[in-house]
């Protein structure tokens, strides 16, 4: 077995336990369509009988993220404020569009979302979020970079993902 080999498992389990310590219903509804998506793919190519391990084993991941009360709230909304919080996504959305407008090509720069943000909204802020709610980040990483390093940043930082 090469070191790569002797890498992947450990790796696997630590990716799969911060998914499940995050507990983002985005990153866990992502990760089950994908495996959802590769186990059809496996068992219409090499056979249903390929895939009745891994899908015993992602039953078994299903069951433990559901057994974990923290991701159990947060992806049946009974967490506190986990149900507003498309509301006040939104909000902060409009509000880094309306500060991107400000300064488009070059941005804010990268403390200034922070600033501009760290009061909340008004009154519609107050009644959505719960108040425990920082506004330390857009909580969209296109909004963040274009908000940060304006649209020639965007266009950049792009680049270098698709180079890399």
């Amino acid at each position: 077995m090469n070191g790569y080999s002797d890498v992947r498992r450990p790796l696997r389990a630590a990716v799969a336990g911060l998914l499940v310590l995050g507990a983002s219903r985005g990153a866990l509804a992502g990760v089950l369509v994908a495996a959802v998506l590769s186990l059809v793919l496996v068992a219409r190519t090499e056979g249903v009988r390929r895939v009745l391990v891994p899908v015993g084993l992602m039953v078994a991941g299903v069951v433990v993220v559901l057994a974990l009360p923290m991701t159990r709230d947060r992806i049946f909304l009974e967490e506190a404020c986990a149900g507003t919080n498309i509301t006040v996504r939104l909000m902060m959305w409009r509000h880094t569009l309306a500060l991107v407008a400000e300064e488009p090509v070059l941005g804010l720069g990268p403390s200034r979302w922070v600033g501009e943000s760290s009061a909340g909204y008004g009154p519609a802020w107050q009644a959505e979020a719960s108040p425990g709610v920082r506004l330390d980040g857009v909580h969209n990483v296109v909004l963040q970079v274009t908000a940060a390093l304006g649209v020639l940043g965007l266009l950049a930082v792009t680049g270098l993902a698709v180079v890399v």
